[in-house]
């Protein structure tokens, strides 16, 4: 475990990083002479209540990444050396993502799934210029630099953290720290057998909350499915779920999504009759990302916060 050192004006921040999985590296060194591009790095502040993890985690970060590592080259999870994601400005400080954990060869991608945080003040996380690298076993490296913005903006606005204002009545480097988008508030659910009814309220200040779907469970919260996304990434198009008439991402707005049987994709799939019956609970999920309007190749995961409500009801 690497313990590091953050600077922020004076103010100094020592912290471990940890993250979900194992800290092996492949089992099988390539000798080969591949080499990797990283093409797009997407990523995630999350903001998650207490419920997001096992009854037994000692920790429960109320703010965590998730990275996303784009690449083109023929590799295999064998070929790779180390995937890291470095902290802003630090060359020596970093997450290491597993890529016998988390490797798509289809999709091109490192990480995508498992969650980073700082173990000092896990209701804290630090913006600005990180870098992703990944290294091969040949010694082939690729490295790309991005900017984690402050919500609504692609700019730190001079702020090296953002806390969660849901979590912590103040950030504990106030003159740093600007608030993460906050969770939203479900307030009813209702199943038919033929049509789910979810309402909820989103918090904190507008127009943040840019988009959002929901995230469906049985009796026994097992995932089932997805809903369409609140707004068209593509074409800004609201929703037929919430009426097609407006996402209201003012705080304290009510929103009330519709579902039918058609509206339940898992994977792209629509889910059984049986399952759409047996849907019993919901998280509603919101997102930044209204500051990437119009770039092209900025998908769902490129949006830089997400806050992922408790389970309801």
């Amino acid at each position: 475990m690497k313990i590091i050192h953050i600077i922020a004006r004076l103010v100094v921040l020592p912290f471990m990083l940890l993250f979900l999985g194992s800290c092996q590296q492949p089992a099988t060194p390539s000798t080969s002479s591949k080499t990797i591009t990283i093409t797009k790095v997407g990523y995630t502040i999350n903001s998650v209540s207490s419920d997001w993890w096992s009854a037994t985690a000692t920790t429960k970060p109320s703010l965590v990444y998730h990275f996303w590592i784009y690449y083109s080259g023929d590799i295999s999870a064998a070929d790779i050396s180390s995937a890291r994601v470095y902290l802003p400005g630090s060359t020596s400080s970093y997450w290491t993502i597993d890529p016998s954990l988390y490797f798509d060869a289809t999709n091109h991608l490192v990480g995508g799934n498992g969650s980073y945080w700082l173990t000092a003040n896990p209701k804290e996380l630090p913006i600005g210029s990180l870098t992703a690298k990944v290294t091969l076993t040949n010694g082939n490296t690729a490295s790309f630099p991005f900017t984690m913005g402050s919500p609504g903006s692609t700019l730190t606005n001079n702020y090296t953290y953002v806390f969660s204002a849901q979590d912590e009545t103040a950030a504990s480097y106030p003159l740093v720290s600007t608030q993460a988008l906050e969770r939203a508030t479900p307030t009813s659910f209702t199943n038919s057998g033929s049509t789910i009814s979810v309402s909820f309220t989103v918090n904190g200040p507008s127009t943040v909350a840019f988009n959002g779907f929901v995230w469906l469970y049985d009796a026994n919260y097992n995932y089932v499915g997805v809903s369409p996304y609140f707004l068209d990434s593509s074409t800004g198009a609201i929703s037929s779920t919430l009426g097609g008439t407006a996402f209201n991402n003012s705080s304290g707005q009510s929103n009330t999504v519709t579902l039918t049987l058609s509206n339940v994709t898992n994977n792209g799939t629509q889910v059984s009759a049986t399952q759409f019956s047996g849907i019993a609970h919901c998280r509603v999920i919101v997102q930044d990302g209204v500051q990437y309007g119009g770039i092209n190749g900025f998908s769902y995961s490129t949006y830089d916060y997400r806050a992922i409500s408790a389970y309801y009801p």
